[in-house]
Protein backbone atom coordinates (compact mmCIF):
# COMPACT_ATOMS: atom_id res chain seq x y z
CA UNK A 1 0.00 0.00 0.00
CA UNK A 2 1.43 3.38 -1.05
CA UNK A 3 1.65 6.43 1.20
CA UNK A 4 -1.39 8.11 -0.37
CA UNK A 5 -3.43 4.92 -0.23
CA UNK A 6 -2.66 4.62 3.47
CA UNK A 7 -3.61 8.26 4.12
CA UNK A 8 -6.87 7.90 2.19
CA UNK A 9 -7.71 4.67 4.04
CA UNK A 10 -7.15 6.35 7.44
CA UNK A 11 -8.98 9.57 6.58
CA UNK A 12 -12.52 10.80 7.04
CA UNK A 13 -14.10 14.11 6.15
CA UNK A 14 -14.13 16.65 8.99
CA UNK A 15 -17.16 17.17 11.15
CA UNK A 16 -18.24 20.15 13.21
CA UNK A 17 -21.14 20.46 15.67
CA UNK A 18 -23.07 23.30 17.24
CA UNK A 19 -25.71 23.14 19.98
CA UNK A 20 -28.62 25.58 20.01
CA UNK A 21 -31.46 26.16 22.44
CA UNK A 22 -34.55 26.53 20.27
CA UNK A 23 -36.94 27.68 23.00
CA UNK A 24 -36.53 31.42 22.57
CA UNK A 25 -39.20 32.42 25.10
CA UNK A 26 -37.30 30.65 27.86
CA UNK A 27 -34.31 32.90 27.20
CA UNK A 28 -36.44 35.96 28.01
CA UNK A 29 -37.63 34.31 31.24
CA UNK A 30 -34.04 33.51 32.19
CA UNK A 31 -32.93 37.10 31.55
CA UNK A 32 -35.76 38.46 33.67
CA UNK A 33 -34.93 36.13 36.56
CA UNK A 34 -31.24 37.06 36.36
CA UNK A 35 -32.26 40.74 36.52
CA UNK A 36 -34.44 40.07 39.57
CA UNK A 37 -31.66 38.14 41.28
CA UNK A 38 -29.22 40.96 40.60
CA UNK A 39 -31.62 43.42 42.21
CA UNK A 40 -32.04 41.18 45.25
CA UNK A 41 -28.27 40.84 45.63
CA UNK A 42 -27.85 44.63 45.66
CA UNK A 43 -30.39 45.12 48.44
CA UNK A 44 -29.07 45.70 51.92
CA UNK A 45 -29.71 42.57 53.95
CA UNK A 46 -31.55 43.28 57.20
CA UNK A 47 -32.77 39.83 58.15
CA UNK A 48 -32.11 36.19 57.54
CA UNK A 49 -35.55 35.84 55.91
CA UNK A 50 -34.45 38.02 52.97
CA UNK A 51 -32.19 35.22 51.75
CA UNK A 52 -35.32 33.22 50.99
CA UNK A 53 -36.27 35.45 48.04
CA UNK A 54 -32.77 35.12 46.57
CA UNK A 55 -32.94 31.37 46.99
CA UNK A 56 -36.41 31.26 45.44
CA UNK A 57 -35.22 33.17 42.36
CA UNK A 58 -32.04 31.08 42.10
CA UNK A 59 -34.11 27.88 42.24
CA UNK A 60 -36.39 29.21 39.50
CA UNK A 61 -33.34 30.11 37.37
CA UNK A 62 -32.06 26.54 37.72
CA UNK A 63 -35.48 25.24 36.69
CA UNK A 64 -35.55 27.47 33.59
CA UNK A 65 -32.00 26.43 32.69
CA UNK A 66 -32.99 22.76 32.94
CA UNK A 67 -35.95 23.42 30.67
CA UNK A 68 -33.68 25.28 28.23
CA UNK A 69 -31.27 22.32 28.18
CA UNK A 70 -34.23 20.08 27.32
CA UNK A 71 -34.75 22.26 24.23
CA UNK A 72 -31.13 22.13 23.08
CA UNK A 73 -30.37 20.42 19.81
CA UNK A 74 -26.94 19.49 18.46
CA UNK A 75 -26.48 19.92 14.72
CA UNK A 76 -23.56 17.99 13.22
CA UNK A 77 -22.10 18.84 9.82
CA UNK A 78 -19.70 16.85 7.66
CA UNK A 79 -17.47 18.41 5.06
CA UNK A 80 -18.39 17.63 1.47
CA UNK A 81 -16.11 15.88 -1.00
CA UNK A 82 -13.93 18.35 -2.92
CA UNK A 83 -15.94 18.20 -6.16
CA UNK A 84 -19.28 18.47 -4.33
CA UNK A 85 -18.01 21.55 -2.45
CA UNK A 86 -16.72 23.07 -5.67
CA UNK A 87 -20.06 22.45 -7.40
CA UNK A 88 -21.99 23.91 -4.46
CA UNK A 89 -19.96 27.12 -4.33
CA UNK A 90 -20.14 27.47 -8.13
CA UNK A 91 -23.94 27.19 -7.99
CA UNK A 92 -24.06 30.22 -5.67
CA UNK A 93 -21.94 32.82 -7.46
CA UNK A 94 -21.49 36.17 -5.72
CA UNK A 95 -24.09 38.81 -6.47
CA UNK A 96 -23.20 41.66 -8.79
CA UNK A 97 -21.59 44.56 -6.96
CA UNK A 98 -21.17 42.64 -3.70
CA UNK A 99 -17.89 41.88 -1.98
CA UNK A 100 -18.57 38.20 -1.28
CA UNK A 101 -17.04 34.90 -2.34
CA UNK A 102 -20.44 33.19 -2.63
CA UNK A 103 -24.00 34.53 -2.73
CA UNK A 104 -24.57 35.11 0.98
CA UNK A 105 -28.32 35.12 0.49
CA UNK A 106 -28.66 31.70 -1.17
CA UNK A 107 -25.51 29.88 -0.09
CA UNK A 108 -25.99 29.51 3.72
CA UNK A 109 -29.18 27.40 3.55
CA UNK A 110 -27.73 25.37 0.67
CA UNK A 111 -24.47 24.78 2.53
CA UNK A 112 -26.30 23.77 5.71
CA UNK A 113 -28.64 21.42 3.82
CA UNK A 114 -25.76 19.80 1.94
CA UNK A 115 -23.54 19.36 5.00
CA UNK A 116 -25.96 18.54 7.82
CA UNK A 117 -25.73 14.85 8.70
CA UNK A 118 -27.24 14.61 12.17
CA UNK A 119 -29.52 16.45 14.58
CA UNK A 120 -28.99 15.19 18.10
CA UNK A 121 -28.55 11.43 17.58
CA UNK A 122 -30.75 11.22 14.47
CA UNK A 123 -29.27 11.07 11.00
CA UNK A 124 -30.98 13.51 8.65
CA UNK A 125 -31.46 13.92 4.94
CA UNK A 126 -32.48 17.54 4.60
CA UNK A 127 -33.11 20.01 1.81
CA UNK A 128 -33.03 23.78 1.42
CA UNK A 129 -36.76 24.09 2.15
CA UNK A 130 -36.30 22.30 5.51
CA UNK A 131 -33.45 24.66 6.40
CA UNK A 132 -35.41 27.76 5.39
CA UNK A 133 -38.34 26.58 7.53
CA UNK A 134 -35.94 26.21 10.45
CA UNK A 135 -34.58 29.71 9.74
CA UNK A 136 -38.11 31.05 10.27
CA UNK A 137 -38.00 30.09 13.97
CA UNK A 138 -34.36 30.97 14.70
CA UNK A 139 -32.73 34.36 15.12
CA UNK A 140 -29.83 35.64 13.03
CA UNK A 141 -27.27 34.65 15.66
CA UNK A 142 -28.48 31.04 15.67
CA UNK A 143 -28.55 30.96 11.86
CA UNK A 144 -24.97 32.28 11.85
CA UNK A 145 -23.93 29.56 14.30
CA UNK A 146 -25.37 26.86 12.02
CA UNK A 147 -23.76 28.35 8.93
CA UNK A 148 -20.41 28.82 10.68
CA UNK A 149 -20.38 25.15 11.74
CA UNK A 150 -21.25 24.00 8.21
CA UNK A 151 -18.58 26.33 6.77
CA UNK A 152 -16.01 25.10 9.30
CA UNK A 153 -16.72 21.46 8.42
CA UNK A 154 -16.03 22.29 4.78
CA UNK A 155 -13.16 24.77 5.02
CA UNK A 156 -11.55 24.51 8.46
CA UNK A 157 -8.09 23.24 9.12
CA UNK A 158 -7.57 19.77 10.52
CA UNK A 159 -4.56 19.95 12.76
CA UNK A 160 -4.61 18.32 16.18
CA UNK A 161 -5.95 21.00 18.53
CA UNK A 162 -4.44 21.89 21.90
CA UNK A 163 -6.69 21.83 24.96
CA UNK A 164 -5.42 24.24 27.54
CA UNK A 165 -8.16 23.20 29.96
CA UNK A 166 -7.39 19.46 29.72
CA UNK A 167 -3.67 20.15 30.02
CA UNK A 168 -4.17 22.30 33.14
CA UNK A 169 -6.35 19.65 34.78
CA UNK A 170 -3.84 16.89 34.08
CA UNK A 171 -0.95 19.02 35.36
CA UNK A 172 -2.83 19.90 38.55
CA UNK A 173 -3.76 16.28 39.27
CA UNK A 174 -0.17 15.11 38.66
CA UNK A 175 1.05 17.52 41.33
CA UNK A 176 -1.24 16.03 43.99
Amino acid sequence: MGAFDKIVAESSRPECSVTLCTAGALNARHQELERQLGEELQKQSTSLAEGGRKREIATEIESVLAEMRAHEHTFTFRGLAHKDWSDLTAAHEPREGRNEIVNLETFPPACIAASLIRVDEDEVDTNIEDVETLFDVLNEGQIDQLFNAAWEANTGGRTVPFSGLASAILRSTELN
